[in-house]
């Protein structure tokens, strides 16, 4: 058993929804305090129910709820939350006050780098919308099948690294309330613990029944959402000290073309237009940047450093790669 539902969330979901005025007006009240031109958002709630029956006698039910809400200021940054209970009034205060410090930073203006090798900070934003996408499409049983991605079958349970040796890929969806957490698959296989890539070496694919078949193996859980994804392993450092170590490099809060890379061989070559230079005090001032590379290459180096940031569960990355002002 895994608690998924929240009873707050569930009310909202029947159309409770005066919890949220007080949030719509604080969201109302920093933009015009920042002079914001424009802010967007939105809120949304959920209850579901739900029953499952196999042929391998499995008959179970659950019940669930999920709750998120999203803002975009000046039409080009944001920032969210999502869960399957209520984010409590303080971390959503929290929230929004460094989103729209974000912002003011935007506005300054910048130095840019001289192009070449550098320090990026990426946002766990980007190190869940690539560096994880990337890495959970080649550990995709119907990569690995065919033979389509950077991990062929024979390197699972091998003992070369393809990772650095201190980093670990794994699953957790059996925490509490979390957006990715749940009993079981939609084919009924149990949510479990598990480990994709444990000290830099392929533990398994991720498999359901067809390719645990095809492959050989046992079925696994799926990522649900990336909240329950677990990077461990790799030196980690708090948001100041990022600042300080990456003085010179890039914040990267975002990136375009992700869609358009080469998974397999993990070349990657990124926009970054609301990069932001980095200094000892943090981000200042807006630039326009490529970075490019390879992720397994980065994945491997001796600089990568996790990075911990406020209200986040996916750490952000300090890696060396290639910075391109534009």
């Amino acid at each position: 058993e895994v608690p998924l539902r929240d009873d707050t969330v569930a009310a909202l979901a029947a159309g409770d929804v005066e919890t949220l005025v007080p949030r719509l007006e604080r969201i109302r009240e920093r933009a015009a305090g920042a002079a914001l031109r424009t802010w967007s958002g939105s809120f949304g709630a959920s209850a579901t129910e739900a029953e499952i029956a196999t042929s391998e006698g499995l008959e179970a039910g659950v019940r669930a709820t999920s709750f998120g809400w999203h803002v975009t200021l000046d039409g080009e940054i944001g920032d969210g939350f999502a869960a399957r209970a209520f984010d409590d009034d303080g971390a959503f205060e929290d929230r929004v006050e460094r989103l729209v410090e974000l912002v003011g930073r935007l506005r300054e203006p910048a130095v840019a780098p001289p192009p070449g090798e550098n320090l990026v900070l990426l946002h766990p934003d980007v190190v869940e919308g690539y560096v994880l996408a990337a890495l959970f499409h080649n550990l995709d049983g119907s990569t690995v099948a065919h033979g389509e991605g950077a991990f062929g079958r024979e390197r699972f349970g091998g003992t070369e690294p393809v990772l650095r040796e201190d980093l670990t890929l794994r699953l957790d969806p059996l925490e509490p309330l979390r957006s990715g957490s749940y009993r079981f698959t939609s084919e009924g296989v149990p949510a479990a613990r598990c480990t994709f890539v444990e000290r830099g070496r392929l533990s398994t694919p991720v498999l359901d029944l067809k390719y645990a078949h095809r492959l050989g193996l046992p079925p696994t859980p799926a990522p649900a959402d990336w909240d329950t994804v677990h990077l461990d392993g790799p030196p980690e450092i708090g948001l100041d000290e990022a600042w300080a170590a990456g003085g010179g490099g890039a914040f990267v809060p975002s990136v375009l073309g992700t869609h358009t890379q080469d998974l397999a061989s993990g070349d990657f070559s990124l926009s970054a237009p609301q990069a932001m230079a980095l200094g000892p005090a943090g981000p200042r001032g807006r630039l326009c940047v490529t970075i490019s590379g390879n992720l397994f290459d980065v994945l491997r180096h001796a600089d990568l450093r996790k990075v911990r940031f406020p209200g986040q569960r996916t750490p952000g990355l300090l890696l060396r790669c290639h910075l391109e002002p534009k």
